[in-house]
């Protein structure tokens, strides 16, 4: 029964220390276009505000943000939401060959409001 005290020991560390870890896997980050960056637990991305609570004060009422005021939101998981500007990796290809002049059209003439009118 002793010689298996030292592998519980060891056992029980291992698995007190593991949870420290898992805690500290639920941050979320938000950057703002601002350059400020919020430490939180992101509760809410739906509507015009990313609802969160802050990291360093769990206990406190949620907070809001305007997406206009973010620039990307880096979830716990490696996600990334960009918000207000394209990540780095995404820009835009420059295609080789110059596009072709398109071909004029015709313009149509607006239609009247006498020929939208119903006749009986």
């Amino acid at each position: 029964m002793l010689k298996y005290l030292p592998f519980c020991c060891v056992a029980i560390a291992f698995l007190l220390g593991s949870a420290g870890l898992q805690a500290q896997d639920k941050i979320d980050r938000i950057y703002l276009l601002n350059g400020e960056e919020i430490k939180a637990e992101v509760e809410s991305i739906q509507g015009h505000y990313i609802r969160y609570t802050p990291f360093e004060q769990p206990d406190t009422a949620y907070l809001r943000v305007a997406k206009t005021e973010i620039d990307r939101v880096k979830m716990a998981d490696g996600t990334e939401l960009w918000y207000n500007r394209l990540p780095k990796e995404a820009k835009p290809e420059e295609s080789a060959a110059a596009p072709e002049a398109e071909k004029e059209r015709k313009k149509k003439r607006p239609v009247r409001s006498q020929k939208l009118q119903r006749h009986r």
